[in-house]
């Protein structure tokens, strides 16, 4: 909801994430969590540009591209914007494969370790 936007905090309410690990029969066979504070500064200037593009009435011109880690992935209702006469699709809040594969690439690391 473009008029009532989630805040940062409630967005990540929790901090970390747990990632479980299974093989081809479905056996898990390993855990790991990871920490997503430790990126809050990135997802924070994601959010905060998407925030900005609402708030300005261009959230019609938002692209996947125009953040790092955290995404406003295009619904296909269209919408409602403040400050613009214009309708935007509706988003979502996602965690971009980019950031996800940054995440598997850092426990793969510490494993070999």
């Amino acid at each position: 909801d473009y008029f009532n936007l989630i805040s940062f905090s409630e967005l990540f309410k929790k901090e970390a994430v747990l990632i479980i690990w299974y093989n081809d029969e479905n056996i898990i066979t390993d855990l790991e969590i990871y920490y997503l504070s430790n990126d809050f500064d990135v997802l924070f200037k994601d959010y905060y540009y998407i925030k900005k593009a609402i708030d300005n009435g261009e959230a019609h011109n938002l692209t996947e591209g125009d953040t790092k880690f955290l995404g406003a992935s295009r619904l296909n209702e269209k919408v409602a914007q403040p400050n613009s006469d214009r309708l935007a699709h509706k988003r979502e809040f996602v965690l971009k494969k980019k950031y996800l594969q940054k995440i598997i690439n850092e426990i793969s690391v510490k494993s070999c370790m």
